[in-house]
C-alpha cells in the first residue's frame, strides 16, 4: 500500500524508539510500535514519513508525552538564537535574562505571551506539549476543534500517550509534513516546525541512522 512496511518489522528497525520507549509513563508494551500503528492510522504511511516523524519526536520530547520544560540551565546565548522565541529575548540584559529563566511562568509569557493566540498571560499555560511540543492557544483550539474539545481540554490531553500521539499526526498533517518528509527534506521540517534550522544536525543524524536501519 504505497510503501507502507508492517509496523512491527519498522519498529525492530527503529533504533531510537527502541532506545528512549522504555522512558514511556506507559503500560502497553511495545509503545513504538503502538506509536507507529497510530501514525499509519493518521495517513503518515512511507518509511520515510515514519522516520522523519519519529526523528522529529525522539528530538523533541524524547518521546515522551511532556510540557516543555524549564529553560534555567539554558546559556543565554543559546536561548537568544533560539528559533520561535530568542528574538523576544533581545531586549534584556544577561542579567536580567538569568533571572527570568529561573521563574517558568515569567519566562514562558515572555517568549510566548502576545502571540500564537495567547494573550500576555498565557504563554505557559499554553506552552509546548506532547511528543512534538505542539505551542500556542491557536494550535491548541484548532486542535482541539478536530476533537470536539476545548483549548484548555487539548492542552491537557497532549499530556497523555493518546493525546501526545494524537497531538503529533494532527500538526503533522495540518501542516503538509509528509511531503517534505517524502523528499527527506529535513532543512524544511525542521523550519516548518521550530521556525529555524537549530537542531538540524540531531534531526538529520535520527533521520539518517533510520534509514541504515531500514535498509538492513
Amino acid at each position: 500500500e504505497g510503501g507502507r512496511l508492517a509496523a512491527g518489522a519498522l519498529y525492530d528497525k527503529f533504533p531510537s524508539i527502541k532506545k528512549t520507549v522504555t522512558g514511556l509513563p506507559t503500560k502497553i508494551t511495545g509503545a513504538g510500535k503502538m506509536a507507529i500503528d497510530f501514525a499509519q492510522s493518521r495517513g503518515i504511511l512511507t518509511p520515510d514519513q515514519l522516520d522523519a516523524l519519529m526523528a522529529v519526536a525522539t528530538g523533541e520530547s524524547g518521546f515522551k508525552p511532556r510540557s516543555e520544560s524549564s529553560y534555567s540551565n539554558t546559556s543565554n546565548k543559546r536561548l537568544r538564537n533560539l528559533p520561535g522565541f530568542g528574538s523576544r529575548l533581545q531586549d534584556l540584559s544577561d542579567d536580567q535574562l538569568t533571572e527570568l529563566k529561573k521563574n517558568d511562568e515569567a519566562f514562558f509569557n515572555k517568549v510566548y505571551g502576545g502571540r500564537l493566540g495567547n494573550e500576555a498571560n498565557e504563554g505557559y499555560k499554553y506552552r509546548g506539549r506532547g511528543i512534538v511540543q505542539l505551542t500556542g492557544k491557536d494550535n491548541y483550539t484548532k486542535f482541539g476543534k478536530s476533537l470536539g474539545k476545548t483549548a484548555d481540554e487539548a492542552a491537557a490531553y497532549c499530556e497523555t500517550l493518546d493525546g501526545a500521539l494524537e497531538s503529533a499526526c494532527w500538526f503533522w498533517s495540518t501542516n503538509g509534513l509528509n511531503a517534505l518528509a517524502d523528499n527527506q527534506d529535513n532543512v524544511g521540517l525542521t523550519k516548518r516546525i521550530n521556525g529555524g534550522t537549530i537542531g538540524l544536525d540531531d534531526r538529520t543524524n535520527r533521520f539518517n541512522n533510520n534509514l541504515i536501519a531500514l535498509s538492513q
